[in-house]
């Protein structure tokens, strides 16, 4: 899958970096502010897609890391991840969201991790209407808030513990920091944003 993801970068020039994970594991992080390379990163996500735990995940054919970034109550970021690959979609240099990412995001079996994602749909919707309607009880069916089940694993507490703890508890990797000044709403993002947000 290495050579795969490295061969798309290198073609498409799209903007990317890599991390060394504590457990010896390579992520590639690419930044997609391109519609026309959405379909690419996508199809990327699904090749890169690799285990799923059927302990949590009950009819999906596919799990993502899912997360956004906002910023006047407008979603500017939709970031999708596998074990391997985080692609962050810089929807707000868009015209609108990708077709292809719509079809991502409403997919009942497509399973998306992540914390608070009730929020993130909700912004998503006020963000591109007509796009993605989706009702809560089907974002509930397709979500899964890795607080829930991290809170009585890893005794982290309540069900408010945010990423940066989950982060730091279950990964053992350090907390990215990005500069302050700035916003997510840029024409294009800092790599400290990029790597924050993947």
């Amino acid at each position: 899958m290495e050579k795969q993801i490295e061969q798309f970068i290198k073609r498409s020039r799209i903007p990317s970096f890599t991390r060394q994970m504590s457990k010896g594991n390579k992520l590639f992080m690419l930044y997609c502010a391109n519609e026309n390379l959405a379909e690419k990163c996508v199809q990327l996500l699904r090749d890169s897609y690799k285990h799923v735990d059927k302990r949590f995940t009950t009819g999906a054919q596919m799990v993502l890391g899912m997360d956004t970034e906002s910023s006047g109550g407008k979603a500017c970021t939709i970031q999708l991840s596998t074990n391997c690959l985080s692609v962050l979609f810089h929807v707000h240099s868009m015209r609108q969201c990708p077709q292809v990412l719509c079809e991502v995001l409403k997919d009942p079996t497509v399973l998306k991790c992540g914390r608070s994602l009730d929020g993130d749909f909700l912004r998503l919707r006020s963000t591109f209407p007509g796009q993605l309607n989706l009702d809560n009880t089907v974002v509930n069916q397709m979500c899964f808030d890795v607080a829930e089940v991290a809170g009585a694993e890893y005794d982290a507490g309540s069900g408010n513990t945010g990423l940066k703890v989950l982060g730091k508890l279950i990964l053992q990797e350090p907390e990215v920091l990005f500069e302050k000044h700035g916003t997510w709403a840029s024409k294009s993002l800092s790599k400290q944003r990029i790597e924050y947000a993947c």
